[in-house]
């Protein structure tokens, strides 16, 4: 008795298959940007002397991106005039996303860095000037946003259509997921920590982590253009049933 379409394992590959083709069809470059931006900070861990909590601070910092190409977005939405409610609405991001950039980082702060450093604050300093892998780290994953603000949201018109409202709320879950993954690896590796050698920590570890960073990333970025064309859809009436 054949399968039906919606349980066929062969179906649901195929359609899992040329959703991620059409995905990277749709924005190429972006695409490669986000791999190599995340690429670069593995290297600077395996090759570079970086250490884990100077790659769990750049993601926290890249958040600080994430907002502000955000604003940009908020700004340019709907056509490139800038209204009082866009500055209203900006404003409301700033305080809100702010207050979330201060939870986020006192999370990173008072629970990550501890685990990842064994207790020691000595292993991690914020003396910005002095952080060299929060500088250098900092100009990869902010070229890959510009591309991707420059190819999709400004390129392929994607602001014409933009939702202010879904724009506001659109990097809680990435970061929130993210968050979640590295807290909870976080956990088990202060389990072995004491056990397991540190190689184990920089060529295991940290893959696992950039690895799993990437994709949600690449996650993020995908839905994010799928979303644009499901707006896009709804205003010429051509959007898929399905």
């Amino acid at each position: 008795m054949p399968l039906a379409e919606d349980t066929d394992p062969r179906m649901i590959l195929g359609n899992m298959a040329q959703k991620i083709i059409s995905g990277f069809k749709s924005s190429p470059i972006s695409v490669i940007s986000i791999i190599i931006a995340n690429l670069s900070i593995l290297i600077g861990v395996l090759f570079l002397g970086w250490s884990l909590p100077d790659m769990v601070l750049l993601y926290w910092f890249e958040s600080a991106i994430i907002g502000f190409f955000v604003i940009l977005k908020i700004a340019s939405a709907n056509g490139p005039s800038f209204t009082p409610a866009k500055a209203g609405t900006i404003v409301f991001f700033l305080i809100h996303y702010g207050m979330f950039m201060f939870a986020h980082f006192m999370v990173i702060a008072g629970l990550i860095l501890p685990l990842l450093s064994g207790g020691n604050p000595e292993a991690w300093n914020f003396t910005l000037p002095a952080n060299f892998p929060l500088l250098a780290g900092t100009l990869p994953l902010f070229l890959s946003h510009a591309l991707s603000f420059a190819t999709n949201y400004v390129g392929k018109k994607e602001y014409a259509n933009a939702n202010i409202g879904g724009l506001m709320t659109s990097p809680y879950g990435r970061i929130i997921a993210m968050q979640v993954f590295v807290i909870a690896s976080a956990f088990l590796l202060s389990m072995i920590i004491d056990i397991v050698p540190s190689q184990f920590i920089i060529y295991a570890y940290c893959p696992f982590i950039v690895i799993g960073k990437t994709f949600f990333d690449l996650s993020a970025h995908l839905s994010e253009r799928n979303a644009g064309e499901g707006e896009s859809g709804k205003e010429d009436g051509t959007e898929d049933s399905d």
